[in-house]
């Protein structure tokens, strides 16, 4: 019996206790989309776990939960057989006004240890309450308690990942608007690389190709954590997508609309081994 508090990801679709991020990837998966399964963690648990974490002034005779819970999270995440990601999912991150992205902290190549996992909670509620955080909620005219839930997945080893959008943000032309680069897609996302730049029509053609200069990659370590290495010179140009590749994007993304709606959508993916999966979609958002 999963901890009071906890849900495989298949049951975690009330955003409001899982979060939008989380209840998006559970009616993903439910859907039969490529999702990594997962376990999340509601709000209240995280805030517990949270406070714990920082109280060293406990009671000796006192167990804290989350050592209870951290503990069950390590011996099942132990046995996926590979690096965790944790990831945050906040009550309004991810929904029709706001996206939160690169507000809250992602934590990548988590060790399936109580102790590493509970720091990797922890830094994920920090993040919710952040200054940077709270500047942003208060542009959105959005209050400053903020509940935010946390999902492990296996961490994806990505051979290639990126972004895509089913149409174009900024225009808003039907198309999809693919970014790819080698590696996690922290490169991408946090703008390390000029990535791959694809985009593709309605009927499935590449109506344009830009490479990019991939000159670094970020990759899981094996002892735990993620660096940054360097892409050799030759392969930094080189075109990270095929037409199988984009095709196999381009159906992916007619799929994740045909669960959520014909709304345009931000999407997250990584192939690794060949495999295509999806890490996140959501909504696109103005802010």
């Amino acid at each position: 019996m999963n901890p009071r508090g906890v849900r495989p990801l298949a049951a975690a679709g009330d955003a409001a206790v899982f979060g939008s991020k989380a209840a998006n990837l559970s009616t993903a998966l439910c859907g039969g989309l490529p999702v990594p399964d997962g376990i999340v963690l509601d709000s209240d648990l995280v805030a517990r776990i949270a406070t714990e974490y920082s109280d060293h002034n406990q009671p000796e005779d006192s167990r804290p939960v989350g050592d209870d819970v951290l503990s069950w999270l390590a011996a099942v995440t132990a046995g996926w057989g590979a690096l965790l990601a944790v990831r945050s999912s906040g009550l309004d991150e991810d929904g029709p006004a706001a996206s939160f992205a690169g507000q809250h902290v992602t934590r990548l190549g988590v060790r399936a240890t109580a102790g590493a996992l509970h720091a990797a909670v922890n830094a994920v509620h920090e993040s919710a309450v952040a200054p940077h955080a709270l500047a942003y909620r208060d542009h959105l005219g959005l209050n400053h308690s903020p509940g935010v839930a946390v999902l492990v997945q296996p961490l994806v080893a990505a051979d290639v990942s990126g972004v895509m959008f089913t149409v174009d943000p900024v225009t808003g032309v039907d198309e999809l608007v693919v970014e790819a680069s080698w590696g996690l897609g922290e490169s991408v996302v946090g703008g390390l690389v000029t990535p791959d730049s694809y985009r593709i029509g309605p009927d499935g053609s590449v109506r344009d190709r830009r490479f990019g200069r991939k000159s670094v990659s970020i990759t899981p370590v094996d002892g735990g954590g993620t660096e940054e290495r360097s892409v050799d010179p030759a392969r930094a140009r080189d075109p990270c997508l095929d037409d199988g590749g984009l095709g196999a994007l381009w159906e992916l993304a007619a799929q994740c609309q045909g669960v959520f709606g014909e709304m345009p959508l931000d999407i997250e993916w990584a192939f690794a081994g060949g495999r295509l999966h999806l890490l996140q979609c959501r909504q696109v958002t103005a802010r």
